[in-house]
């Protein structure tokens, strides 16, 4: 073999330990995340309200029972705008770990949920 042929099989080795390397630290990195959902529920004590839980992994993190961003303690009059919320808060969760999540009422009139 000619010395360009051990540089160009070397380098070629270097790369693939290179992306061997990454590869199995995103594997890692994918096992330490956490399960973040969001559940919409109705309310035990009067069918007509909704909330929602978000759950990190199988634990309650969050029991929102009224509509956040607003100043009056108003439940979610539907399931779907409940589940909406939840599910904008878990993704929120997910997307910035190291913050506390939190919906403005501009947020909430994009995802169409209805508010005083």
């Amino acid at each position: 073999m000619t010395r360009t042929n051990w540089i160009l099989l070397a380098g070629s080795l270097l790369i693939l330990i290179f992306v061997l390397i990454r590869k199995s630290r995103h594997a890692a990195e994918r096992q330490r995340r956490h399960r973040v959902s969001a559940i919409a529920y109705q309310w035990p004590d009067n069918a007509a309200n909704y909330g929602y839980y978000i759950k990190i992994d199988n634990d309650t993190v969050v029991n929102q029972r009224y509509i956040p961003a607003i100043n009056a303690r108003i439940p979610f009059s539907s399931q779907s705008d409940a589940q909406k919320t939840g599910d904008w808060i878990a993704r929120h969760l997910v997307q910035t770990p190291h913050q506390l999540p939190a919906i403005s009422i501009k947020d909430l009139d994009s995802l169409g949920i209805q508010h005083p």
